[in-house]
């Protein structure tokens, strides 16, 4: 099983209540960083988890693990507390 360099900080960047747009936002988001999905690099896994802010609140995130063509394994961890759990 290959090894995933872990993630070093969260990303905020998602900006939306609406969980379909979130989604759309973090994938888009990666596609910018990394090239086209499943050409340029390859979601290997996505979990669901929770991360501890400094001030010892937890908040929801998603962790892609990510394999460039170039082999290179890492994650990335999204914040997704804006919409997740909001339009269920």
């Amino acid at each position: 099983m290959k090894q995933f360099k872990p993630y070093t900080e969260v990303l905020r960047i998602i900006a939306t209540q609406n969980s379909s747009k979130g989604i759309a936002q973090e994938y888009g988001y990666l596609c910018f960083l990394y090239g086209e999905l499943g050409e340029d690099w390859h979601l290997r896994r996505q979990i669901l988890s929770t991360h501890k802010d400094p001030d010892g609140s937890e908040i929801p995130i998603d962790i892609f693990h990510i394999e460039q063509d170039d082999g290179q394994c890492f994650e990335v961890c999204i914040d997704i507390s804006s919409y997740y759990g909001l339009d269920i």
